[in-house]
């Protein structure tokens, strides 16, 4: 049976073993040491963020702390979502009585034009079809 650098390492318990032939050539690594995948998600959040803006970064991280937040306290996840509903329910309020300020200022213009128009047509003599006031014939009394 042949042993390997590997084997003897975790019999003696020793972290790392080296090349001495080489200038720094590591034969072994121990598994705690290895932080290879540590420096992958170091290098692809960098790389994420540098296409981000300083102001996009900001938003991720505040966005990246509240999911953790969270995801500790479910509590304060049952609010925040009672406060959006609540948001919510006030937006469409707003949203409504500024569609009925709106019909209500459309319903004034109407009656402003309506009225600048009757003027306009007793200015000018013509009377307007929709007019109660109807001259009758002399004969007719």
């Amino acid at each position: 049976r042949r042993v390997h650098g590997q084997d003897i390492a975790e019999l003696k318990k020793y972290d790392f073993i080296f090349d001495k032939s080489s200038d720094l050539t590591m034969l072994f690594s121990a598994k705690r040491h290895d932080i290879s995948d540590q420096v992958i998600r170091a290098i692809t959040r960098a790389e994420r963020r540098e296409q981000l803006s300083k102001k996009e970064l900001k938003e991720q991280e505040k966005k990246e702390y509240q999911e953790d937040v969270e995801d500790e306290n479910p509590a304060l996840a049952a609010r925040k979502k009672a406060l959006e509903e609540k948001k919510a329910a006030r937006d469409k309020m707003m949203e409504d009585r500024k569609l009925a300020a709106e019909a209500k200022k459309k319903e004034a213009d109407d009656k402003r034009k309506a009225a600048a128009e009757a003027r306009e047509a007793k200015k000018n003599g013509t009377v307007p079809a929709n007019d109660k006031t109807t001259d009758k014939p002399a004969g007719e009394t």
